[in-house]
């Protein structure tokens, strides 16, 4: 099913044994398009502390409340390696903190999650041998790589270059709680079209130039605007939306 990035903020964590805190950010990667991690404020118990929490840890979700319930303990998270999540977060931190929880590197591997396939957050998880061997000679090698973390939070409000115009700005994500990955960008084109937001998947996107802050589209300024409507309170059904990521 698809939710909003924008709704996640402000969602709580709770740990197996109390509350962690809650959702200020997301972090997502700008090559496979997928949610790697949520950055969560632990307000007064850990001195406004914020730590870094992986899908991998997600146990199951409480949409209608706003609880995402995690299979970790408060004092994993206490122990957790500290990280700044004010500056952009290397794949050295990255490969500390996946070592400290015990994760499998999503970036070596054949699946989005690399040598992990990520269930949905209702099921339990389990790693044969040769992936967890796998995963431990990765995690090695992916210590020389850079990470490719975005800030959800600072990519919206970024501006939308098409192939022959300048228009609009990235409005939200809307992402499948099945595997994290981001299905689709919401287009604010507010000040072109009044009152209207459209879809496009992230495969119309060439790249994203942070320095500009600006996402460059392989579409023209009318491919974009003719693109699906986003009604916020009727997203897209699974067999639409399959359609529509295809064609987006």
């Amino acid at each position: 099913m698809l939710h909003s990035v924008r709704n996640l903020q402000g969602f709580s964590i709770a740990a197996e044994d109390g509350e962690i805190g809650k959702i200020d950010d997301i972090l997502f990667d700008d090559e496979k398009w997928t949610i790697r991690y949520l950055v969560v404020d632990t307000g007064s118990w850990l001195s406004g502390r914020k730590v870094l929490i992986s899908p991998i840890s997600f146990l199951r979700a409480d949409w209608p409340n706003g609880v995402m319930h995690v299979r970790l303990t408060q004092q994993q998270v206490r122990d957790s390696p500290g990280i700044d999540t004010d500056q952009p977060v290397s794949r050295q931190q990255e490969a500390a903190l996946h070592q400290y929880y015990d994760y499998a590197p999503y970036w070596h591997g054949p699946h989005l999650w690399g040598y992990t396939i990520l269930a949905p957050i209702v099921e339990s998880r389990t790693y044969d041998d040769h992936v967890v061997n796998d995963a431990e000679q990765a995690r090695q090698r992916g210590i020389e790589h850079d990470s490719h973390l975005r800030s959800a939070k600072d990519v919206m409000g970024h501006h939308i270059q098409a192939t022959d115009d300048a228009f609009g700005q990235v409005g939200n994500f809307l992402f499948d709680d099945h595997d994290w990955s981001i299905r689709f960008i919401v287009i604010d084109t507010a000040h072109w079209l009044p009152g209207k937001d459209v879809l496009i998947s992230p495969q119309r996107i060439d790249h994203v130039s942070w320095a500009e802050k600006s996402v460059y589209v392989n579409a023209t300024r009318k491919e974009v605007e003719s693109s699906q409507e986003y009604d916020s309170l009727n997203p897209p059904a699974r067999e639409r939306e399959q359609a529509l990521y295809r064609h987006s």
